[in-house]
């Protein structure tokens, strides 16, 4: 078993796992047996994670997504012009207001009409520098994180493989400032020591790579979003060959490329007490070891 030294602070991680999008206490029965240090994409807004000691990262999408011609909560409506690229554009400019408190953020926006799933609007935003954009961004998600008194967490980063430095230079300071720490879901590896959590979808942290990152100065973990449930049997031996070299296991889900988005979440590993409640006796005898060592240092 190989631990180089504590991982840094920021990442709230104590030699557990970790899950995603949800919050694990409410909807994980005894979730302190199953040893949850981190949830990915939690929303700081219910108080039962913090008070578990669960480290809530609030999810941060790289790229524009989410945004409707017709607003669901009614605050603007762009649906009914011809030109749907005008319409994109106004819209995102609306939304960024709405969201932001402030005006002109558009212009740091390249958007595109494209619906689907979650929206009418795709687009890129401008991280190149600390702009208007990048600061209102950042302003928020600190405000976000301290509601209801978080002391550990902080921003979870998706789609983040091509995220410009100044952006993750300027998150990472304001976070760090306040106790709280960054994770990506891809990042380009010449950005990865600016991680606390560095993780992967439908991609491995083989033990040699991770070493290997560690050498270039990469101080945090790295976490994996296995792309299907595992049986007890694979979880024990997962984690004896990852867990122990700092590689974290987080529940996620075995289809996260469905057609339907509905039946995605329900195959979420906090929708699946089938899987996770086998897991628990792995875990019980597991995880002690795992923390003790990272006690330890």
């Amino acid at each position: 078993m190989h631990m180089s030294r504590q991982p840094a602070r920021f990442s709230g991680w104590h030699g557990g796992i970790g899950i995603t999008f949800a919050e694990s206490a409410a909807c994980m029965a005894d979730a302190t047996e199953l040893g949850i240090d981190i949830c990915w994409g939690g929303s700081q807004k219910h108080r039962w994670d913090r008070f578990l000691g669960i480290a809530q990262y609030i999810y941060l999408g790289c790229t524009v997504d989410g945004i409707s011609l017709k607003d669901p909560q009614g605050r603007f409506d762009f649906s009914a012009l011809v030109d749907k690229e005008a319409a994109a554009s106004q819209a995102a400019e609306a939304w960024l207001t709405a969201t932001f408190g402030v005006k002109g953020l558009s212009r740091y926006v390249k958007a595109a009409y494209f619906p689907n799933s979650y929206g009418d609007v795709v687009g890129t935003y401008d991280l190149n520098s600390v702009n208007e954009l990048v600061q209102a961004i950042v302003s928020r998600l600190l405000d976000q994180i301290g509601q209801d008194g978080a002391r550990q967490g902080g921003v979870a980063l998706d789609n983040a493989g091509k995220i410009p430095a100044p952006f993750l230079n300027y998150l990472r300071d304001s976070l760090h400032k306040k106790g709280f720490g960054v994770a990506a879901n891809g990042c380009p590896e010449a950005l990865a020591d600016r991680l606390d959590i560095f993780g992967h979808e439908r991609f491995l942290f083989f033990v040699g790579y991770a070493r290997q990152m560690r050498a270039q100065g990469f101080k945090g973990i790295f976490v994996e979003f296995p792309i299907r449930h595992l049986s007890p049997g694979e979880m024990e031996q997962y984690l004896k060959a990852k867990l122990f070299n700092e590689i974290v296991f987080f529940g996620y889900t075995d289809d996260p490329y469905g057609n339907d988005a509905a039946n995605v979440g329900n195959s979420f590993y906090h929708h699946r007490p089938d899987v996770y409640n086998h897991h628990r006796g792995v875990l019980r005898r597991l995880l002690p070891v795992s923390r003790s060592l990272v006690e330890a240092g």
